[in-house]
């Protein structure tokens, strides 16, 4: 599929937008100058499956090539996903990855300006949304992330 920025006021694609040609690809709108993509971008992104791994950020106007790698999952897992969590007020606390492992595990990870930080999480969670400053998360295994404190799975 390819992806192209739409405006629906004027009903229209956006003449200078966003676009990226057809592929296998996953984005993830940050702001109005800024996409975190996944696709195919040549030899070596591509999982052993044929999904994505690699994520780059795209700046508004800059050709495909030119965007920046902001992380690099594995080609041995089953793709990897960029997430953007935003609150009520639209604003931006964190974007990140989702490297899937298997149809069942994933790990997560939250860009930081430095690199990216892996969260505690086991990997039968998945982050469901963002909601009065508290990421919320569905478990699907128990999970006890210091000695006080148990988590287990809705059953």
């Amino acid at each position: 599929m390819s992806i192209r920025e739409f405006d629906r006021d004027a009903k229209t694609f956006v003449a200078e937008g966003f676009y990226l040609p057809e592929g296998k690809q996953d984005v993830g709108w940050v702001d109005g100058d800024t996409l975190l993509v996944a696709r195919d971008w040549g030899e070596g992104t591509l999982t052993q499956a044929g999904s994505p791994f690699v994520v780059k950020e795209l700046k508004r106007a800059q050709p495909l090539s030119e965007a920046r790698e902001i992380f690099r999952g594995e080609p041995t897992g089953a793709q990897t996903l960029s997430f953007v969590l935003r609150d009520s007020e639209g604003h931006v606390p964190a974007i990140g990855a989702a490297r899937m492992i298997s149809s069942l595990e994933s790990e997560y990870v939250v860009f930081r300006p430095d690199r990216p930080v892996k969260l505690n999480l086991p990997k039968k969670a998945e982050i469901a949304t963002l909601a009065c400053g508290r990421l919320l998360v569905k478990l699907e295994e128990d999970w006890t992330p210091s000695e006080d404190i148990r988590f287990r799975p809705a059953r």
